[in-house]
């Protein structure tokens, strides 16, 4: 079995050490975002530059896909012998296929649907959605069986960040 490894840390022995932790988690907190802004910048430029480069293929796959398109329905009734719905050729395959059914309601959207459901007596297409209100439970904390209210105290740190250390006499240096 392997030995963990426990990185060596200094604990802080008076209020001006942890002041200067406090500096330095700032500090690092400061050049993080900075890593993070500069990775988010770099992102966008190879994104625009990818959508730049790609945008010349996009639009000849457009064009030839419509022209497929429109050569196959205007000979759909010669290239399609019978039931078949697609032709293979050694340069791939074309056809058509119907998509899964799906359901779509007309004006007046679910809640037409659902008062004409319970009129016509078809509950069977009704779905019933019980939850529990988390936020009710909290506001009120009713004494339920099998629910159990806790909360557990955290460390916090909230350095200054935009703070420099050297603005602040009798601090140490962060060197």
């Amino acid at each position: 079995m392997a030995a963990r490894k426990n990185p060596f840390f200094p604990v802080p022995a008076s209020l001006a050490e942890v002041n200067t932790l406090l500096f330095k988690i700032g500090e690092c907190e400061r050049e993080l975002a900075n890593i993070k802004t500069t990775l988010e910048a770099e992102v966008a430029e190879a994104k625009s530059a990818a959508e730049l480069a790609a945008a010349p293929l996009e639009e000849e796959y457009k064009r030839c896909m419509k022209a497929l398109q429109t050569y196959a329905t205007a000979n759909r009734k010669t290239l399609l012998v019978g039931d078949k719905k697609s032709l293979v050729l050694t340069g791939g395959e074309f056809g058509w296929r119907l998509p899964p059914t799906k359901v779509t309601f007309a004006k007046g959207g679910a809640e037409q649907v659902i008062k004409n459901l319970e009129a016509m007596k078809l509950t069977q297409y009704l779905r019933y959605i019980t939850e529990v209100d988390r936020e009710a439970l909290l506001r009120d904390r009713p004494a339920v069986s099998g629910v159990k209210y806790s909360q557990k105290e955290g460390f916090f740190v909230k350095p200054a960040s935009n703070k420099v250390p050297e603005s602040f006499p009798g601090v140490a240096s962060l060197a």
